[in-house]
């Protein structure tokens, strides 16, 4: 597992293997994947996945640095928000513009947030989160305007946009309760429905859309803690789950975000943080390894906002 937190506040430079509890997201036609932690450090470390040269590119580190942070493209930038700096939430966000390669502060998020899904939708920025309840947030930061709305305490689930509602994926109402159900909530209604269970019981996984299905890809089975590297998929329109092809990594808190209709999942945890990349083609029901991501380094930069 991720060692404790207080391990997290070193400060001194090292170099890094790989990258767990970052976030990705795709901005003109590259996969651009920001912070997240490795070797006892928490990372401000960014860069970007070039399908046609297959290379990762170093960009400017970020102002602070986060792990479990959600990472989004939004009006031609990329905005990073909230997650921990390796002791503290944060409601801090900044954003990056790739003309300039250089990073931004944005306004603030109301709460403090870390383990959270981001997704822009109607020119808008939501954030779901979990702390003693389901908390969703949406933001218009020309405006600064908050919605919000909460359900019953869920656990170890991740979450996901689709059409007009966000799923929640992987929950449970308790300890002991397996981590297969899912939950629907209507942006427009307001409303929760749940929805099929997952074939497989698996908390910490990675989610993503893809052509209107929904992924589900590896994380920890609940009953014995063991690592998986198996994947399924949701089709809405008869409320199933199905098995896809296995990774060819176990993968625990990886980041993901698609390109070109395939998914790609970058790094995560399997015993160490991972560097490794691969790709899902949904035509052939098959995954590639590709370049690993660089092996950055870490910088301290101290301007954290709580």
């Amino acid at each position: 597992m991720v060692p404790h937190e207080e391990l997290l506040n070193a400060t001194s430079p090292t170099s890094t293997s790989g990258r767990s509890l970052a976030s990705c997201t795709t901005l003109n036609n590259k996969i651009y994947i920001c912070g997240g932690w490795s070797n006892y450090r928490v990372l401000n470390t960014a860069e970007y996945y070039n399908p046609d040269t297959n290379q990762w590119t170093l960009i400017t580190p970020m102002g602070t640095p986060r792990y479990k942070l959600g990472v989004v493209a939004y009006m031609g930038h990329i905005y990073a928000v909230g997650g921990r700096d390796g002791s503290r939430d944060l409601r801090s966000a900044e954003a990056y513009d790739p003309v300039t390669n250089t990073w931004y502060d944005v306004p603030e998020m109301v709460h403090k947030h870390s383990y959270f899904d981001i997704a822009v939708m109607n020119k808008k920025i939501f954030v779901v989160s979990c702390s003693s309840r389901i908390i969703v947030e949406c933001y218009d930061y020309t405006t600064n305007t908050c919605l919000e709305a909460s359900m019953t305490h869920l656990l170890f689930y991740s979450t996901v946009f689709l059409g007009r509602c966000f799923y929640i994926v992987g929950c449970g109402f308790s300890w002991t309760d397996p981590c297969i159900r899912v939950w629907r909530y209507n942006l427009v209604t307001h409303t929760w429905q749940q929805m099929s269970p997952m074939q497989e019981p698996r908390y910490l996984m990675s989610v993503t859309v893809l052509k209107g299905y929904i992924y589900a890809m590896g994380g920890y089975r609940d009953d014995d803690g063991t690592s998986l590297r198996t994947a399924e998929r949701y089709q809405p329109n008869i409320n199933q789950w199905t098995f896809i092809a296995s990774m060819n990594e176990e993968r625990i808190r990886a980041s993901c975000s698609t390109l070109n209709n395939k998914i790609y999942i970058c790094g995560g945890w399997s015993n160490r943080s991972l560097n490794t990349v691969e790709y899902y083609n949904p035509d052939t029901n098959q995954w590639t390894l590709i370049t690993p991501m660089g092996t950055p380094l870490f910088k301290d930069i101290r301007r954290t906002k709580v």
